[in-house]
């Protein structure tokens, strides 16, 4: 029988990417993987592997929300960490690895609770409070930059996780030796950065006279104002929604 390990990803890309390229690594090496996620989260579209099998949480953010809405985070939160000790009762996991956002915390207490390792992902630069929380009971803690938790000997600075594609890319002074006129550059953002990009970039790009060729990475609900202001400038671009069919070859 395959030995179970349990990722924990959902909410946005920052989180999910990282969490899928994770996974794909651990199925190649003969791990059965457990994703637990939510129902709607965006995982749902991004992770079609096969050998991943799907749990869900009825868990919901608190910080941030109306009065409301933490009153039923915090509903969802109490159900979430029962779902979790049921989920890993079943799965029997050898450890459970998070990647931030409200849905690790429940599945990270259960697992501590139940004396199975957590582990930590965190990929930006300043910890959202999900992963302060899981840094406290986490064996390791795995960071994306360097100094985003105090010096510990359980803090290991990782890098994110990416795919292995990338890895292929044209080094930039190879790609640019012989051609110097125009310059290609890949923009994109998430979350709550997206939108400042979105409206930002286009107008400070246009300053430097039509030198670049860009590729944006939008968003869905962006896209045609993201696209009007790059005409607007008569700056060649390609503008994208995201997808996970995203990849490095179709920027080249």
């Amino acid at each position: 029988m395959k030995k179970n390990i349990f990722i924990v990803a959902s909410g946005t890309g920052g989180h999910v990417i990282p969490a899928k390229n994770i996974a794909s690594l651990l199925t190649d090496s003969n791990y059965s993987v457990t994703w637990i996620g939510t129902k709607h989260g965006i995982e749902n579209q991004i992770v079609n592997d096969k050998r991943i099998s799907f749990k869900y949480l009825n868990s919901s953010g608190i910080r941030g929300k109306s009065i409301i809405h933490k009153i039923k985070g915090s509903i969802n939160l109490f159900i979430s960490i029962i779902q979790s000790f049921v989920h890993i009762k079943r799965g029997e996991p050898i450890f459970i690895i998070g990647f931030g956002g409200y849905i690790t915390v429940p599945v990270s207490i259960a697992a501590f609770i139940m004396r199975v390792p957590v582990y930590a992902h965190e990929s930006n630069s300043i910890p959202g409070t999900a992963n302060k929380i899981n840094n406290l009971i986490s064996k390791k803690t795995f960071q994306t930059f360097p100094k985003t938790f105090s010096d510990s000997k359980k803090i290991i600075h990782s890098g994110n996780p990416i795919q292995e594609s990338f890895s292929n890319i044209t080094r930039p002074d190879i790609k640019y030796k012989n051609t110097k006129e125009t310059l290609n550059i890949l923009i994109f953002g998430g979350s709550q950065g997206a939108r400042f990009f979105n409206q930002t970039i286009p107008d400070c790009i246009s300053v430097f006279d039509n030198k670049f060729k860009v590729k944006h990475i939008s968003g869905n609900t962006d896209r045609n104002l993201v696209k009007k202001i790059y005409n607007n400038h008569s700056i060649s671009s390609d503008v994208l929604e995201f997808s996970h069919e995203i990849c490095p070859s179709s920027f080249y």
